[in-house]
């Protein structure tokens, strides 16, 4: 067994890992999707020129909403680096966990906003008429995008301040388990919802642009696909929170 000062050594080089993880994992989906609008606002721009300030503004409003993930990515990584204090193993594993967790469905989160909002780019270039229906159905998607992202975040949170002791027996291994396994199964469990949501709503948008008729009908049924899509990351959330609490 450790004595205490070296559990405390290994606290800290985990905590560090814990942001490594946040922040490199976060980063990643944000600018890839963030760099995908950009991409579809160019193109759309150089087709119709005319609509540059409306493409440049739903350009902007989309990339801000794939930056969301590397936020929250960037507001935990903070946390673990200045108020978390991990001074026991169990609490070190739980923050390496959450650390991945939010930094791994960010990765999902931001390709599937920035899907959503290259769609809309690409629709409003397309059909400029439909700017405003655009912009609000790319809204909502995104919104719905964030959803399972949000759960990881509530995980991570969980992991963070659940004040997790090591009790001095064999068992803090199977403690240790538990947190890594509730940090990996929303970690991984929100990437398909995020990135599934994000694919049905820049569909929606594209065929809004084609079929801008048909708007009404196109939102709604994106609406009950997004619901089919979120509920495998309700289900990781369930297992996460069995875990955390109840095992």
């Amino acid at each position: 067994m450790l004595d205490a000062a070296q559990i405390e050594v290994v606290g800290e080089v985990l905590r560090y890992i814990a942001v490594a993880l946040a922040m490199g994992f976060g980063a990643i989906g944000s600018a890839v999707g963030e760099g995908h609008t950009a991409g579809m606002m160019l193109g759309g721009a150089a087709r119709q020129p005319s609509e540059y300030g409306g493409l440049f503004r739903t350009m902007l409003i989309g990339q801000a909403m794939a930056e969301t993930a590397g936020v929250f990515a960037l507001f935990i990584a903070i946390i673990l680096i200045w108020v978390s204090d991990p001074r026991t193993l169990v609490a070190a594993v739980a923050n390496v966990s959450g650390g991945f967790a939010v930094g791994f469905s960010g990765i999902a989160t931001g390709i599937g906003m920035g899907y959503v909002s290259s769609r809309a780019c690409e629709g409003m270039a397309r059909q400029p008429e439909v700017s405003d229906r655009m912009m609000l159905s790319m809204l909502l998607a995104q919104a719905m995008v964030t959803s399972a992202f949000m759960f990881a975040f509530l995980v991570t949170v969980l992991l963070i301040f659940g004040g997790f002791r090591d009790t001095g027996s064999f068992n803090d291994i199977v403690h240790c388990a538990k947190y890594m396994g509730a940090g990996l199964a929303m970690g991984f469990g929100a990437c398909g919802p995020a990135i599934g949501v994000g694919i049905a709503g820049g569909e929606a948008c594209r065929g809004i642009a084609a079929h801008q008729e048909n708007s009404g009908l196109l939102t709604r049924m994106m609406f009950v696909g997004m619901a089919v899509a979120q509920s495998t990351a309700i289900y990781s959330l369930v297992i996460s929170l069995i875990l955390l609490y109840a095992v």
